[in-house]
């Protein structure tokens, strides 16, 4: 059987630990590194210890009480202008995610088919068609089609904002013979900025199968 002894210090010696009757180590004449700094029975230390526990105990709760209330109280003040900064610059913030929404919104595609198997007058133009507005309008015109018409001219015509004048560049859809008497056509317009469009028959065409895609 071995035996552990468990040594201390007297006037700068090693000396063994006397234990009393109980089994318990005695301090008055010996150290233990710092253990008789904590297990003294009349220890000054622990004292010190727990009084600083207890100031760090309060001084927590007078910031809780005190600069803790005066933050909340700060914030939740009515006529509080940081709040009102606040406001104002969430409302800026709302503002610009608008406009990006705006700029950057993804709009679904639509397709009508606007004429089957019709003869056009020279004149002649469509109902208006509806590009919308805000983060919904379409940008983009495509017109695909057929006419059995070998020198028709379609073109796409643009309003005021008002939709009541219109305007034309001219530019018509170029015809191709995709057989004997039908003559196909495909003409895409991008990044319109006109509200209002419609389609012009510059001269007389007839069969005319029109469809029109926004997106």
């Amino acid at each position: 059987m071995s035996v552990s002894i468990l040594y201390g210090k007297n006037a700068g010696h090693l000396v063994a630990l006397a234990v009393d009757s109980s089994g318990l180590i005695q301090t008055t004449s010996t150290e233990v590194d710092g253990l008789e700094a904590l297990i003294g029975t009349t220890n000054s230390t622990l004292g010190t210890m727990d009084g600083d526990t207890g100031a760090i105990k309060t001084a927590t709760e007078v910031l809780s009480a005190s600069d803790g209330a005066k933050a909340t109280h700060a914030l939740q003040t009515s006529g509080n202008t940081l709040l009102g900064s606040i406001d104002s610059d969430t409302n800026d913030i709302k503002g610009s995610v608008a406009t990006i929404a705006l700029n950057t919104a993804v709009v679904a595609p639509s397709s009508t088919a606007l004429y089957a198997t019709v003869s056009k007058s020279a004149g002649d133009y469509s109902t208006s068609i509806d590009m919308g507005t805000g983060e919904q309008k379409k940008n983009n015109i495509m017109i695909v089609g057929l006419t059995t018409t070998s020198n028709a001219k379609i073109s796409i015509t643009f309003s005021n904002a008002a939709g009541n004048v219109w305007y034309s560049d001219g530019t018509y859809a170029n015809l191709y013979t995709n057989a004997a008497g039908s003559y196909e056509f495909a003409m895409e317009r991008t990044n319109v900025p006109c509200r209002y469009l419609r389609i012009l028959f510059q001269n007389a065409a007839a069969g005319v199968i029109l469809d029109y895609h926004l997106s």
